[in-house]
């Protein structure tokens, strides 16, 4: 064990209060707001971003604007809270009078055990800061993330609806319903803010693994945090979080240095150059599906983004995170790899450039080296037609069983380029290169499309486990690649009546 751990003091505003713990690195917001200051509303559950129970409000500055996202807390590090404005679901009913959202849910008879209801109550908190006239479907979305094992979601969407009347009703004044007054002014005091985040050496008596949480706040200053940590190996980087603390958590995987990522402003650009779109990889998923830039340049990214965990896990994980993990289920690096994406990876030497495809060597295998991390990805602009499709059992939330993205660009007919990019079916996302090269130069009648269907679900050894066997997968295989074809036939004729 490493003699000697960090213990960072962290100042944050919870609720009404301002808060100032001294922590040790391994700490994750839940243990700092349920076991040490006794809020017992935020519950434990899963440890790991699936149920929700444990869903708080985490406000922050964007652009000078307070901005709240729901959050899993159980994997959040504490660390994070450093500077920010938590809201949990004590913090909306004031002198005895419940929160609008916690009136309806008990109006309806939404609350039965009650274990998930703040979890819930928090979500629907933070979507209706957003947008007070949500539909059914950014309700759904909203409450993906959370578990409800015995009320229903029927009376809770019941619920959330009952709220969007009651906030029409309010019309102007519809976010005095839902903003609480612990908020009124936090605006200006998180702009008034600028204490560093402090951390002091002290003897690691109790034997922690984790010894060191470093937060730099450029890339200058994470080289030199490498270079003081020693060992790469010992090493690892988090940014979202959403993968790292569930080893911590579950796994017991504990390295003994955390760099965490976040505050490096060079990692969170989002610009076109030419014909290129640059996307730093310390975007969040929900950074992608708000962008109006991604919006107008590579909206299959937005919708790929969309699958991605739940809500609460998009607003924390981020584009290079999915990339740099190497899961063969990575919904963001299925999508890129289909993009014809290029990887900038950086260090203390200097930045490299090497295509997407090439990055992956083997399962949970990289071609990044030692003190490298992925600073961008660069996305051509083609003009060619994307679809994006991914079977899982649960629209979202859940692993693919299979994900796909074909781009592809026709002329006169017939399939000028192709890309063919698949998780799911091997040990990383990889090209279907056969039925790709195939398709080049063929017009997609129904024969056309059967063959590259077949060739592609015969191009991989594909995998089996909890979410399908090989020969499943197989059958998926040639479902995507019909699918892509024929809506891509369906836009060809659609083109061509119109001309």
């Amino acid at each position: 064990m490493p003699d000697t751990i960090q213990r960072l003091q962290i100042a944050f505003f919870l609720n009404d209060r301002e808060i100032r713990v001294t922590v040790p690195p391994d700490r994750t917001a839940l243990e700092v707001i349920r076991g040490e200051l006794g809020l017992t509303g935020t519950k434990e559950t899963c440890s790991e971003g699936d149920c929700g129970a444990c869903t708080v409000a985490l406000g922050e500055l964007a652009d000078e604007l307070l901005v709240y996202r729901a959050v899993n807390s159980c994997i959040l590090p504490a660390a994070r809270l450093h500077g920010r404005h938590v809201i949990t679901v004590e913090g909306l009913a004031v002198g005895g009078q419940l929160h609008v959202i916690q009136q309806q849910l008990l109006d309806h008879h939404a609350v039965q055990c009650g274990f998930c209801t703040p979890g819930i109550v928090m979500s629907l908190f933070c979507l209706f800061l957003q947008r007070p006239d949500p539909d059914e479907a950014a309700i759904l979305e909203a409450l993906e993330g959370n578990l409800c094992r015995c009320t229903g979601y029927i009376t809770i969407r019941a619920a959330a609806r009952a709220v969007a009347g009651r906030l029409a009703a309010a019309g102007g004044a519809w976010s005095d319903l839902v903003l609480p007054a612990c908020a009124a002014d936090m605006e200006r005091r998180l702009r008034a803010f600028g204490e560093p985040l402090r951390a002091t050496d002290s003897p690691n008596t109790d034997g922690r693994p984790l010894a060191g949480y470093h937060v730099p706040e450029s890339l200058g200053e994470l080289w030199r945090t490498l270079a003081r940590a020693g060992d790469p190996a010992r090493t690892r980087f988090i940014h979202g979080g959403t993968d790292v603390m569930v080893a911590v958590n579950i796994k017991r995987d504990f390295p003994e240095h955390l760099v965490d990522l976040s505050r490096i402003p060079e990692l969170h650009v989002l610009v076109r150059e030419g014909d290129v779109l640059r996307i730093g990889a310390g975007l969040t998923f929900t950074d992608l599906m708000e962008s109006t830039l991604v919006a107008d340049h590579l909206p299959v990214l937005a919708r790929a983004a969309a699958r991605v965990g739940s809500r609460q896990v998009r607003n924390r994980g981020t584009l290079g995170g999915n990339v740099a993990n190497a899961s063969p289920i990575a919904d963001g690096a299925v999508a890129l790899l289909g993009l014809d994406a290029r990887l900038v990876l950086a260090s203390a030497g200097g930045e490299r450039t090497l295509p997407l495809e090439t990055f992956y060597k083997g399962y949970k295998e990289t071609d990044r080296q030692p003190g490298e991390i992925i600073r961008a990805v660069e996305v051509p602009l083609t003009g060619c037609i994307h679809q994006y499709l991914k079977s899982s059992k649960r629209p979202a939330v859940d692993c693919a069983s299979v994900s796909s993205l074909c781009a592809a660009r026709l002329e006169d007919g017939r399939v000028a380029a192709c890309r063919l990019a698949f998780g799911g079916v091997a040990v990383y996302p990889a090209l279907a290169r056969q039925a790709a090269a195939f398709l080049e130069g063929r017009a997609l009648d129904a024969e056309t499309v059967r063959a590259a269907a077949d060739l592609a679900a015969a191009e991989f050894q594909t995998i089996g486990d909890v979410r399908g066997s090989a020969a499943y997968r197989r059958a998926l295989i040639r479902h995507h690649v019909i699918h892509h074809l024929e809506s891509l036939r369906g836009n060809a004729e659609l083109c061509g009546r119109n001309a």
